[in-house]
């Protein structure tokens, strides 16, 4: 069924190759101030140069690779939202959270519509996984903006959502079946990690846990739905 047939496409090895580099410019532009700049032009690049590696991928289906394209443009949406400075009365976090929401919907679309196993083991792991934290998170979120408590509680109940979704189609792969399972778990850790650092109290070197937990997301999400539709 999965088989590695997209990585013996010389463009995707290429692209890919190009997008580890610029992974490593991003995480370095967020661990140096001095090359902050950088960071405006290498985070959006990234799910950029994933959209290209969907696009140029040999045997997989139409619609797959549409809301594969979909869901990362809406994270490089995010990502410039949440890069953005907040201003008063600005709405970008709420423009981020929902460019992500719909992200992470036509994620879990897209891992559910192809073969997948059962959902019950792997939403019972993100329960266990999640529920401490994501309580935390809502109780902080709660003390500084009760209007912002729904939002939130939608995101991480999507969140859940793809990440099982992900996990489950994990498990029919016959290899490569750490890609989805470690895309849907690196995205639950760097969204939980910035809403920690956000609402409940800054953590150390969060920008770079943060930013390197999202590219783990994002590649493993999207490789593992091309390697399952291929």
């Amino acid at each position: 069924m999965a088989t590695s047939s997209i990585f013996s496409s010389g463009a995707v090895v290429a692209l890919l190759f190009v997008t580890a580099i610029v992974c490593v410019a991003d995480w370095t532009a967020v661990s140096v101030p001095r090359l902050a700049r950088l960071e405006l032009v290498a985070k959006p690049a990234i799910p950029l140069l994933l959209v290209a590696v969907v696009a140029v991928a040999p045997g997989v289906a139409t619609s797959t690779r549409i809301i594969t394209i979909a869901a990362l443009v809406l994270c490089c949406a995010g990502d410039v939202a949440l890069m953005l400075p907040e201003r008063q009365g600005s709405s970008l976090f709420l423009v981020g959270l929902g460019s992500f929401l719909v992200a992470q919907i036509l994620f879990a679309v897209g891992y559910l519509r192809l073969p997948h196993g059962t959902l019950v083991i792997s939403g019972a792991i993100l329960v266990a996984l999640m529920a401490a934290p994501a309580v935390l998170v809502l109780r902080a979120v709660g003390r500084q903006d009760k209007a912002m408590v729904a939002p939130v509680a939608v995101y991480i109940l999507a969140i859940a959502t793809m990440a099982a979704a992900a996990m489950a189609g994990g498990g029919v792969m016959t290899s490569f079946a750490w890609l989805p399972i470690v895309g849907g778990l690196s995205f639950v850790a760097s969204d939980l990690l910035l809403a920690i650092n956000r609402f409940v109290r800054p953590l150390p070197r969060e920008a770079l846990l943060v930013h390197v937990t999202y590219h783990a997301a994002i590649a493993g999400l999207s490789l593992g739905l091309l390697v399952i539709a291929s």
